[in-house]
């Protein structure tokens, strides 16, 4: 089963369109210490984030990750570089683009 990782809480409507799906598991946490969200992330296929700072140790060490979902404007907190070469691509989606 697919596993999406929330890094810091979102709105309870986001959490519905989650929680109505059956074809995946999340999770979201609140304790942003780097080291606790690396443990985390190891097994994610996807992550949803907001205002953290996802390095490229952080990304690196996500081995299924295929998705990237910035809750907000821009990925001025998410490493790029690291994206795309550890993904050859790099895909910009919409919250609600995580759900399709």
């Amino acid at each position: 089963m697919k596993k999406i990782l929330i890094i810091e809480d979102i709105h309870e409507s986001g959490i519905k369109l989650l929680e109505d799906k059956k074809d995946y598991t999340f999770e979201i946490i609140d304790n942003l210490d780097p080291a606790f969200i690396k443990k985390k992330i190891e097994d994610c296929d996807a992550i949803a984030l907001r205002t953290f700072e996802l390095s490229a140790d952080l990304i690196n060490s996500a081995k299924k990750l295929k998705i990237i979902s910035r809750h907000g404007v821009g990925y001025d907190n998410v490493d790029l570089d690291a994206v795309i070469k550890k993904m050859s691509h790099l895909q910009l989606l919409l919250p609600q683009m995580l759900l399709l």
